[in-house]
C-alpha cells in the first residue's frame, strides 16, 4: 500500500487502524480514502522508473532529490547502484541543467546535458558511461522525445569483381643467343645497380628520422597522459561543515577537524568514498572533545591524531576487524579510560609500540 498523499511505501494495516493512522513520511491521515495500492511494474530500468514516477507524483516529484530517491527505492527496490547515481546527481546540480536542457532543442539542449554529465565526471569522479547513463535517463523522464534514435548499420558499398590480368607474350629470343649466358649478365647488372641505388637512395635516413621523431612524440604523449590523470585523479581537499578531507577516487582520510563539539561523530563517507583513515594531527590539540565515535570503514589512525585532547574520555569505534594505530596517536589523551567495538576480542595494532588491546 501507499500513502496517496507522499506516494510512501507503507505496512498493511487493519481497518480499524485506518482512521488514527498517520503517514511516517508525510503525517497525513491515512484513511480508507488516502491509501491506494499500486504495483510497480516488474523489471524497471532507471529511465521507465523515473518516468513512472512522473506518471504517479507529477513533474515537481523530479524537482526534489529527497523524494524523487525514495518513490524510485519503493518503485524499483533492486536498483541500489541507479539509486545512488540519482541521489550524487541531485547532489552536483546536473538536475537543474537537465531541467534547463528539456525546455531547450537542438544545440542549445545538447550543451546543457554535456555539461550536466561533464559535472558527474569531473567533480564527482563517476565514469563518462554511468554519468551518460543518468542523464539520459532523467532527461527522457522530462521529456521522452529528447530520447535519442538507434543507429542504422551502415550498409558497405558493393566493390566491382577485378578483372584478372592478361597474360603477356613472352618476348621472342634471338637466334644464336645464349640465353644462360646473357641471364647471368642481366643478373649481375641488376645485383649491381641494386648496390648503387641503396647508396644514393635517402629513404634509409628518412626512415630512421621518421622513427627517431615517432619514438619523441609517443614519449611525449606519455607524459602529458600522466600529468593529466595525476590532475584529475589526484587527491583533492573537500571541506563539509567542520571536517575537512583529503578525498581520492577510492576513499578519503580526515585531516583536520575545526569544531568544538564535545559528542563528535565522525561521516561515515564524504562524496561518496568512504572514510577510510585518521589522518595525522586530525584532532591534534582540541580540548573540547570528550567522546569520538569512529564509522565501521576507519581501518587506520595515524600519527598524533587524538595527541594533546586532554579532555578525551571514551572512543567508541564501530569496526570488528584490526585497526591500525600509531604509536603517538593518543599521546597526551591522560583521561581516555575506555575503547569501545562490535566485537571485544578486537585488537588494534600499532605500528611502533607493540599492540593495543581494547577493554
Amino acid at each position: 500500500m501507499f500513502c496517496r498523499h507522499c506516494g510512501a511505501k507503507l505496512p498493511d494495516i487493519g481497518p480499524d487502524e485506518r482512521g488514527a493512522s498517520v503517514c511516517p513520511r508525510c503525517g497525513g491521515a491515512l484513511g480508507s480514502a488516502a491509501i491506494q495500492k499500486q504495483a510497480a511494474p516488474a523489471g524497471l530500468g532507471l529511465a521507465e522508473a523515473l518516468c513512472e514516477i512522473c506518471r504517479r507524483f507529477g513533474l515537481d516529484a523530479l524537482r526534489d532529490g529527497q523524494r524523487a530517491v525514495a518513490y524510485l527505492a519503493d518503485l524499483a527496490p533492486g536498483l541500489k547502484k541507479e539509486q545512488r547515481l540519482l541521489k550524487l546527481l541531485f547532489e552536483s546540480g546536473a538536475d537543474k541543467l537537465l531541467f534547463e536542457a528539456a525546455a531547450n532543442s537542438g544545440g542549445e539542449r545538447e550543451t546543457k546535458l554535456a555539461r550536466a554529465r561533464w559535472r558527474l565526471t569531473e567533480e564527482y569522479w563517476l565514469s563518462e558511461s554511468a554519468a551518460e547513463m543518468v542523464c539520459d535517463a532523467f532527461l527522457y523522464a522530462l521529456c521522452p522525445e529528447a530520447a535519442p534514435e538507434p543507429e542504422k548499420p551502415a550498409t558497405p558499398p558493393v566493390q566491382p569483381p577485378k578483372q584478372a590480368a592478361k597474360p603477356q607474350p613472352a618476348a621472342p629470343a634471338r637466334s644464336g643467343a645464349n640465353p644462360t649466358r646473357a641471364s647471368k649478365k642481366l643478373e649481375r647488372l641488376a645485383g649491381t645497380r641494386g648496390r648503387i641505388d641503396r647508396r644514393a637512395n635517402p629513404t634509409r635516413a628518412a626512415k630512421k628520422t621518421g622513427s627517431v621523431l615517432k619514438r619523441v612524440i609517443a614519449a611525449v604523449f606519455v607524459i602529458g597522459l600522466a600529468v593529466s590523470f595525476v590532475i584529475r585523479f589526484g587527491p583533492r581537499t573537500v571541506t563539509e561543515g567542520d571536517y575537512t578531507f583529503s578525498v581520492t577516487k577510492a576513499s578519503a582520510v580526515l585531516i583536520e577537524y575545526n569544531g568544538s563539539d564535545t559528542l563528535i561523530e565522525v561521516p561515515g563517507e564524504v562524496n561518496g568514498r568512504p572514510v577510510a583513515e585518521i589522518g595525522e594531527g586530525a584532532f591534534a590539540g582540541n580540548q573540547s572533545i570528550r567522546r569520538v565515535t569512529l564509522p565501521e570503514s576507519v581501518a587506520v589512525i595515524g600519527e598524533n591524531a587524538f595527541a594533546g585532547c586532554s579532555e578525551l574520555r571514551i572512543l567508541v569505534s564501530g569496526r570488528e576487524e584490526e585497526t591500525e594505530v600509531a604509536a603517538t596517536a593518543f599521546t597526551g589523551c591522560e583521561q581516555l579510560s575506555a575503547i569501545y567495538t562490535p566485537n571485544s576480542d578486537t585488537t588494534w595494532i600499532s605500528g611502533k609500540t607493540g599492540i593495543i588491546r581494547l577493554t
